[in-house]
């Protein structure tokens, strides 16, 4: 019983005592407990003795205070805070909020729900559209749980954090992604312009297979190889820096990514391997509609086979088929005609996944 105590006890502790994180002026941020925040002087706790001592830091050393609910306080001598903004952030506690929020290095504040992470990058929904966001890309990251993370250093983050305070409670105040995802009706959707997006699309598919058998060719010199890889991740949004590509092969299932730069890299060093391939691709089609995304462009799949055989010494030693699917991008821009703004659309290659490997 003394034991179970013991437990439940040092869980409440842990509770009351959230963790807040304090940076301050000199580039050190420490993480504790704000007990009180006065005029001249920030007090806080050491988490790791929460009934000992209260440490202080004179204000005018400190520039930023999160709390574990995800809110924050600026501090700054041109703008006091007032009273009730230091009971606010005092008193709060952690909750699920609807919106994972960042700010990017522009000051542009963006909600989205973080599904996965890796060392380099977020995988998010964005209004059901999956999107990637590299951290580089990134300044202030405000989870859904309270947590945060600051991308940027410190002094750039802090006027974009001041700038974003009432957009970020503007968005908290909206409802929840499920709510908005009940909203969305069929007129989301559009069906690929056989005349236009169809034709124009396949069309930018058969030319990244066109670079893919440049790259894999044994025949081609490597200045060509190289100059096809440029090609291709021109085909890509934003030439590529964040579409992943999925490779598995008929000898091991375990699937890896890859950014499109490397995945053509990896080709060109594959292709090393053999004195002659052979390099087919067919039945390239569509695979599904094309979805209207947050951003104003529009999404859709591609589906693609790809026929590999590899031979050393006269001798075929690798045969494989790949199916694949591509991601196509509707990108919406205006152009200039004759003096006049024009909508426009231009089509955009994006992330590749594996569907089906087998040999041949």
């Amino acid at each position: 019983m003394k034991l179970f105590f013991f437990f439940a006890l040092l869980f409440c502790v842990q509770i009351t005592f959230s963790q807040d994180m304090i940076y301050l002026a000199d580039g050190h941020k420490i993480p504790g407990k704000i007990s009180e925040i006065t005029a001249d002087k920030v007090n806080f706790k050491n988490l790791a003795n929460p009934t000992g001592p209260t440490y202080t830091q004179n204000i005018s050393n400190v520039q930023l205070a999160f709390n574990a609910a995800g809110d924050f306080l600026i501090f700054s001598a041109t703008s006091p805070l007032t009273d009730k903004d230091k009971q606010d952030f005092l008193s709060a506690t952690p909750k699920q909020r609807p919106y994972d929020i960042f700010i990017d290095p522009t000051g542009k504040v963006s909600n989205v729900t973080i599904t996965d992470e890796t060392e380099d990058e977020l995988a998010a929904d964005n209004a059901g559209q999956k999107i990637k966001l590299l951290k580089t890309n990134l300044a202030v990251l405000i989870r859904k749980n309270g947590k945060h993370k600051i991308y940027a250093s410190p002094e750039f983050a802090l006027p974009l954090l001041t700038a974003s305070k009432s957009k970020i409670n503007e968005i908290l105040a909206m409802p929840a992604p499920a709510a908005i995802a009940a909203d969305n009706k069929d007129n989301d959707y559009l069906e690929p312009d056989m005349t236009a997006f169809s034709a124009k699309s396949i069309a930018k598919t058969q030319e990244f297979t066109g670079y893919l058998q440049s790259i894999e060719s044994v025949n081609t010199n490597r200045d060509d190889a190289t100059k096809s890889i440029g090609l291709a991740c021109d085909l890509f949004l934003n030439q590529g820096v964040a579409s992943r590509v999925e490779v598995s092969n008929t000898a091991n299932a375990e699937v890896h990514k890859y950014l499109i730069n490397q995945y053509l890299q990896r080709l060109l060093i594959k292709s090393g391997q053999f004195e002659k391939v052979n390099i087919e691709f067919a039945n390239i089609n569509y695979a599904s509609k094309f979805k209207k995304g947050a951003d104003g462009n529009y999404y859709g799949t591609v589906t693609f086979v790809q026929k590999f055989q590899g031979f050393v010494d006269g001798n075929l030693v690798l045969a494989e088929e790949h199916k694949q699917s591509l991601t196509i991008v509707l990108k919406h821009y205006d152009k200039i005609v004759n003096g006049d703004k024009v909508s426009a659309w231009d089509i955009f290659l994006d992330d590749m996944g594996v569907i089906e490997n087998k040999k041949l």
